[in-house]
């Protein structure tokens, strides 16, 4: 895991970015044979995914999840992000099929991305429903998930063709809603490293 401090927008940095970045600072200390520290439990979320279903955390209990934050207009890094997901789909593929690990896209931009915009978007990249979860919803609500929930910050910048600054985290979800890792998913290598924790979680169900 790059061991990178959180990411928060302007407007809610201060004691609470450095409470977020000592905690993942002390996890990225860890022995690779000790198990993954606890960062944070999931937010709370109801959301509406690819096929129009309802989605909640409450639903993905049980099951090792990888999510990450994306819309399907983004011209920048999201077609890299959604790309380095793909490669954690091929990794665990049998456990996806399982149903003991799933994927999950929150997207940024909800009022442009939905079921219908996702669905298509997640048939062109291999996202079966089911499995590799698209969800949109309230934009207020989910950049909340992102900024709150997952210490992920989100601004909207003065840019028609790419109107949200975001950045290409992929975190790792225990099967108890628990934050266990943080992985820059523009980087081969710490995609790896997450692939590898992520086994680690499917393998053992103590940690």
């Amino acid at each position: 895991m790059l061991c990178l401090a959180p990411v928060f927008p302007r407007r809610v940095r201060g004691a609470a970015l450095l409470a977020a970045a000592a905690t993942l600072l002390a996890a990225c200390n860890r022995t690779p044979d000790a198990p993954l520290q606890v960062l944070w439990p999931v937010p709370a979320f109801d959301l509406t995914d690819q096929t129009g279903e309802s989605v909640s955390n409450t639903q993905l209990e049980g099951r090792v999840w990888a999510t990450d934050f994306f819309f399907t207009a983004c011209p920048a890094i999201c077609p890299l992000l959604t790309r380095a997901m793909g490669q954690v789909r091929d990794a665990v593929a049998d456990e996806l099929a399982a149903g003991d690990a799933a994927l999950v896209g929150f997207s940024l931009q909800p009022e442009n991305d939905t079921p219908e915009v996702l669905a298509a978007y997640g048939a062109s990249h291999g996202a079966t429903p089911g499995q590799w979860y698209l969800l949109t919803g309230e934009r207020q609500a989910i950049w909340k998930i992102s900024e709150h929930g997952f210490k992920l910050g989100v601004d909207a910048i003065d840019n028609p063709a790419n109107p949200i600054s975001h950045n290409g985290k992929i975190s790792l979800v225990d099967r108890r809603g628990q934050v266990r890792g943080i992985y820059e998913g523009l980087d081969p290598e710490s995609v790896q490293h997450l692939i590898r924790d992520m086994k680690r979680l499917l393998d053992d169900p103590s940690l």
